[in-house]
């Protein structure tokens, strides 16, 4: 039987294979640099999505305390200090100052978060297109050598491959 492209011994043609084998790695190692910056794009989303909805509810919390405050203030004006709904009131202003402030640092973490998981993207974009330039390299290193290895054997079916690869 014929050689075929896998077992050819001829020189040429076992050089294609192991620029091959070369080609294989940078090809997954883009895919993984792809993968990678995939996963945290999706992440910052995500952070972005949280960030704005806790900035959101820290919004609310703030109109509350503002209207309790507002109450508070014309409750004051009328009611004597000790009157169980003056106290009601400034009992529920207490805690709305606290939610409030709860909510303000929250929004104020989600906020950091989504920025430290931001820093991270252009590092992965420029890991992703040196590991892309190493795969044109390696693709172009493997079609020197398949016209190499072409123009060598007579047997294998070396254009054909690098039609496919093109195509």
């Amino acid at each position: 039987a014929a050689p075929t492209n896998l077992t050819c011994t001829n020189s040429f043609c076992q050089a294609v294979r192991d620029v091959k084998q070369e080609l294989d790695v940078a090809n997954a190692t883009v895919d993984r640099a792809q993968s990678d910056l995939d996963a945290e794009l999706k992440l910052v989303e995500i952070a972005k999505l949280e960030a704005l909805k806790n900035e959101r509810e820290a919004e609310k919390a703030k109109d509350t305390l503002s209207e309790l405050q507002d109450k508070h203030k014309k409750m004051a004006e009328v009611l004597p200090a000790g009157n169980p709904e003056r106290v009601n009131l400034e009992q529920a202003l207490a805690k709305a100052e606290a939610e409030a402030n709860a909510a303000l640092s929250l929004a104020a973490a989600k906020a950091t978060e989504m920025q430290i998981k931001a820093k991270r993207l252009p590092e992965l974009r420029t890991k992703l297109m040196t590991e892309k330039m190493a795969q044109s390299a390696a693709f172009s290193k493997w079609t020197v050598e398949v016209c190499k290895a072409a123009a060598s054997c007579s047997t294998c079916t070396w254009f054909e491959e690098l039609e496919t690869a093109l195509n």
